[in-house]
């Protein structure tokens, strides 16, 4: 993964992954607290969060960590119940509407 980035509409959350290559992933959320999960299989993360302007969408906070030696799991932790819209992955891109 080597970038990311947010995008905020009126009614959505905008996420989108820039890869090097094509990747399988999944989606889930989880509650107590609210997050949604996205593995990432063999993928390694050279995008940073940091610099991500999260104001005025539900996403709090973003992280990450390896997972089975190489896989990737990035996990936004939200400020209320979501789901995610649509995903999909287009050539080296996953492209995400959350609401």
């Amino acid at each position: 993964m080597e970038n990311v980035r947010t995008y905020r509409a009126p009614d959505y959350t905008r996420l989108v992954f820039d890869l090097s290559s094509q990747v399988e992933h999944q989606v889930f959320s989880l509650e107590d607290p609210n997050r949604l999960v996205i593995d990432l299989s063999d993928a390694t993360l050279f995008a940073s969060f940091a610099d991500l302007n999260l104001d005025g969408t539900p996403i709090t906070n973003i992280r990450s960590a390896v997972r089975n030696d190489n896989d990737t799991r990035v996990v936004l932790d939200l400020n209320a119940a979501i789901q995610a819209l649509d995903h999909f992955c287009w050539r080296r891109m996953i492209n995400m509407a959350i609401a």
